[in-house]
């Protein structure tokens, strides 16, 4: 992962300044004991020991030319909001975390250096009644995380109407690529150019019933700062940057059915426009996008227990994220199992970047509920197929593998949690049938061809012989098992 640049907090930090400078004279003129009254710090802290056993290849995670027995690592993390608060209309808000990894074994993080990463740096204004315009280094986010999830650069407005039954909102972002990667110590002022995003949507709800959210939102990527990076140590050739252009579109809808105790929550996100990605010799080509996501939770909803039956999927080729099929993400942070589609840490197989469910749909049950109103219990079985028929050593094959789920937390008071998260995947044929998997070395031998380091004719000899060394190791279908145990401390 690339250093981000400096650039959006610098942007974040005027917008910052300029609001503190107009203040400064209301300031002056408050003794101490009023000013601490406008502060309100509250935020909290987390370690967390993470593990994952297993001898399948687990894709764009670890080393796919090596086996591995276990992997893990402890983490320890610190967010910390603060807000000033000196008139009603208006308040600054900031949002910064630190965070360590320490780790052992061969492919876990030794003894890395505290992280400071300012996540959010922005004004919050209340011109009109029921009006909230916030502008700076903010979050941005829309339903479920399918969309947008991301710390950028912009403004966002927001107006309610009717007690909050009807909200409009809108927002344009000003972003950099990977700008919410972090914003650390050695970050370096990038090469990459902006990327304009606009979005705009409405919330209604009628009575306790209904609710509803649709939005439309447009992304105009017009550069990538991608360059060929060689690696002499095995003659392979690597992209560094996004890797693509895009002109998109999304058109969503979502919406929450309460009778009773039943519920029923149907969304559906439209994925349209065009992107302009590398192919397999890292030439660019004009791709026409075509794709949507569905999402469906049914059940019932007690006082101390919900049952659900969930499903979740998006069109798309899941050998290549950026087929013309393929739903497209700007930002995704969805969670739906522990493993598959995961954005709260540890293993995941393809969750919480970019886009997490193209090409892939899962369903299942998932039951949660608490006892004692101190302990929380969450178990899920589910169900992963692709949407595209794929082959795999003569075999037509869909059935991706399935995963149990089972988090526990225990509170103590409103200020501390003990929690444990365990997880089992069971990989099927469609996980090796995967691209990255299947043709991870042919892809590699048709890059060394292309750049003259071996004749074509050489192709067959060089793959019987890596089969041979026992790099084709990623048919294994055994269980990819990760348990997470830690504590959180809240403070207000």
């Amino acid at each position: 992962m690339k250093p981000a640049s400096r650039t959006p907090s610098i942007i974040a930090a005027a917008f910052l300044l300029l609001g503190i400078t107009s203040l400064t004279p209301r300031l002056q003129a408050m003794n101490g004991e009023a000013l601490i009254g406008m502060l309100d710090f509250s935020g909290f802290f987390r370690v967390r020991s993470w593990n994952v056993v297993s001898r399948t290849y687990v894709p764009d995670t670890f080393s796919s030319r090596n086996r591995y027995r276990t992997v893990d690592y402890i983490d320890l993390f610190m967010r910390n909001r603060l807000s000033i608060k000196p008139i009603d209309e208006i308040e600054i808000k900031s949002v910064f975390d630190v965070s360590a990894l320490f780790g052992k074994g061969a492919y876990s993080i030794d003894g890395s250096p505290s992280n400071f990463i300012t996540r959010n740096v922005y004004g919050l204004f209340r011109p009109l009644r029921g009006s909230e315009l916030s502008v700076g280094l903010l979050p941005f986010s829309l339903p479920g995380g399918y969309i947008l999830a991301r710390d950028a650069t912009g403004l966002h407005y927001i107006h309610h109407f009717t007690e909050k039954k009807v909200s409009l909102y809108g927002a344009y972002i000003k972003a950099i690529d990977d700008a919410n990667d972090s914003f650390g110590a050695g970050s370096d002022t990038p090469n990459y150019a902006w990327d304009d995003i606009f979005y705009a949507g409405v919330k209604f709800a009628v009575g306790s019933a209904f609710s509803a959210e649709a939005y439309y939102a447009y992304q105009n990527d017009r550069y990538t700062s991608n360059r060929l990076t060689f690696y002499t140590e095995d003659f392979t050739a690597g992209l560094e940057g996004d890797g693509r252009k895009a002109s998109l579109h999304w058109a969503g809808l979502h919406t929450t059915t309460y009778a009773g105790i039943w519920f029923l929550r149907v969304g559906g996100i439209f994925n349209a426009g065009h992107l302009f990605a590398r192919d397999e010799f890292y030439r660019f080509r004009k791709i026409t996008v075509r794709a949507g996501l569905l999402e469906f939770e049914t059940g019932i909803d007690l006082s101390n227990i919900r049952v659900s039956l969930i499903a979740e999927g998006a069109t798309g080729d899941p050998d290549n994220p950026n087929a013309g099929i393929s739903f497209q993400h700007i930002r995704g942070a969805h969670n739906f199992s522990f493993i598959v589609v995961d954005s709260i840490g540890g293993i995941s197989l393809r969750g919480s970047n970019e886009s997490c469910w193209y090409g892939l749909y899962g369903t299942g049950v998932k039951v949660t509920g608490s006892m004692f109103d101190s302990l929380k219990l969450e178990m899920g079985l589910y169900h992963f197929e692709t949407t595209k028929v794929l082959d795999w050593r003569g075999k037509r094959v869909t059935w991706f593998g399935n995963e149990a789920d089972l988090g526990l937390e225990y509170r103590l008071g409103d200020f501390l949690s003990l929690f444990l998260n365990t997880g089992f995947f069971l990989p099927q044929r469609a996980y090796n049938a995967r691209k990255a998997m299947k043709y991870y070395y042919e892809d590699q031998l048709a890059l060394m061809e292309y750049l003259g380091l071996i004749p074509g004719d050489n192709n067959l000899w060089c793959l019987r012989y890596l089969n041979l060394r026992g790099y084709d190791h990623h048919s294994s279908r055994s269980v990819i098992f990760e348990i997470m145990a830690g504590a959180t401390v809240t403070y207000d």
